[in-house]
């Protein structure tokens, strides 16, 4: 397991999809129904985009831009009024349901930023293989100029703008260019179109050069895909199996006061507390949270077992993400003197406090949780 469990990956990956279909649905609809009142339906859809996930701004800007590059004013007054509304009415019902909300983003408004990660996820995706050919159907777009390819440059230009100065923000990870690079596919295919055209009509030895670069590109994103095939096929065909284990986990530390690094682990405690630690480390940063009160429960041994990746508490590469560590140095320091690792369960740490909670070992070591001690042992007699 990574830092970050499979649930809370599922779950950002299910809103990244959404917001992309429904901001891809906005630029559709908007080119079938261009110059119509129907095109209202588009600006609704690009504000439905952003409330889903706040970088899907692309759009809006492009469409925007667009209509201002041909004078039609009064349109995308029309059109940025329309995507403002529905952006501004999906908070204000939400704020009505949730008072506490502007609370919650007045504490995100400095955001802690990274470089050195920032620029390696923006040359991974500036790397893929579709890039060349979307920079020929560019070139393409700006010489013939029709009015549709205009637009699919433009916010093709502006979806890679928004990726590469958000993805500055330590939250930011490769999903941040799933709409510039689904952006450069649209570009892409006139521009591989074009250059099968041009192709019949180029000198052999160059065809056969262009060929080569095209195979060292696309051949190790291939190798890595199929890579990653295969340990997805692994997951899936034991699925069964995991799901048996994991449920009897759940059963084990169901109700009980835990805390864990695993926001599909910390959900099942009998008070949730720090859902997303990530999130919280970043706040702490900022000075608009601190772990002291939760660090004091810890000292205190008031959780009855304490769950995390294996190796985090020892600082390994799980335990940070683009430099900002899960849990503070105070939170593994007082780990590591109320609490002892007892077991290991699906490459989760389970650690219990090093008085009291004996009747919840034996129940874990039931389920396949693997006693550490024991093993130690068995290591020391063998020696």
């Amino acid at each position: 397991m990574s830092a970050f469990p499979l649930a809370f990956w599922t779950t950002q990956i299910r809103g990244d999809f959404l917001a992309l279909a429904v901001s891809l649905l906005s630029l559709y609809w908007f080119l079938l129904t261009n110059g119509r009142p129907q095109a209202i339906g588009a600006a609704i859809c690009a504000g439905i985009a952003l409330l889903v996930k706040q970088t899907f701004f692309a759009v809006p800007i492009a469409i925007v831009s667009w209509l201002i590059y041909r004078r039609r004013y009064k349109e995308a007054f029309l059109w940025s009024t329309g995507v403002a509304v529905t952006f501004v009415g999906g908070y204000a019902m939400v704020w009505w349901r949730e008072p506490l909300m502007l609370k919650h983003i007045a504490a995100l408004r400095d955001p802690v930023l990274e470089y050195r990660e920032a620029l390696s996820i923006l040359w991974n995706a500036v790397s893929q293989p579709v890039m060349p050919f979307a920079a020929i159907g560019g070139l393409l777009a700006l010489w013939k100029r029709t009015p549709e390819r205009l637009l699919s440059l433009i916010y093709c230009i502006v979806a890679w703008l928004v990726a590469s100065l958000t993805v500055l923000q330590v939250g930011g990870n490769i999903n941040y260019f799933w709409e510039p690079l689904l952006a450069s596919a649209v570009l892409a295919g006139p521009g591989l179109c074009e250059l099968q055209r041009k192709a019949n009509r180029t000198p052999i030895l160059i065809t056969a050069m262009i060929f080569v670069l095209l195979l060292r590109a696309f051949i190790p994103m291939l190798r890595q895909e199929l890579g990653y095939l295969r340990k997805s096929y692994a997951k899936v065909s034991d699925y069964r199996v995991r799901k048996t284990k994991w449920e009897s986990f759940v059963a084990t530390v169901s109700g009980r006061r835990l805390l864990s690094t695993y926001p599909d682990v910390t959900v099942h405690s009998m008070t949730p507390e720090i859902p997303d630690p990530y999130l919280n480390s970043v706040l702490e940063l900022r000075g608009r949270w601190s772990f002291g009160p939760v660090v004091a429960q810890i000292n205190a041994g008031m959780y009855d077992l304490i769950v995390i990746g294996k190796g985090q508490a020892e600082a390994d590469e799980s335990a940070f993400y683009r430099g900002v560590r899960i849990w503070d140095d105070r939170m593994w320091g007082a780990l590591k003197r109320t609490y002892r690792l007892a077991c290991v369960f699906e490459g989760m740490e389970v650690w219990l406090p090093n008085s009291g909670s004996s009747e919840i070992l034996p129940r874990l070591s039931g389920i396949g949780c693997l006693d550490v001690a024991r093993d130690a042992d068995r290591g020391s007699a063998h020696h």
